[in-house]
């Protein structure tokens, strides 16, 4: 949701993020030989960050489930134990 990018932190936006997936990455003997350039033209990449950036929002409020009774009616033990 913020920069910098990347397990490394190496990307500081989401469009320089975009531009290293555009050109396939980079050049090193473990790259993944599927990750190949996109190709996105100027508008495509404006685009996709567009995209992305709306991808954020408020969380829902989940609440726990309550555990029905274990075996002889007793309450599940706390924390798998």
């Amino acid at each position: 949701m913020t920069g910098p990018y990347l397990h490394d932190g190496s990307e500081k936006t989401l469009l320089d993020v975009v531009e290293l997936y555009n050109r396939g990455g980079v050049m090193n003997p473990n790259l993944d030989p599927l990750m190949l350039p996109l190709n996105l033209t100027a508008r495509e990449k404006k685009e996709l960050v567009t995209f992305m950036e709306a991808l954020s929002g408020t969380l829902p409020a989940i609440e726990a489930p309550t555990l029905p009774p274990g075996p002889g009616g007793q309450a599940p033990a706390k924390g798998g134990e």
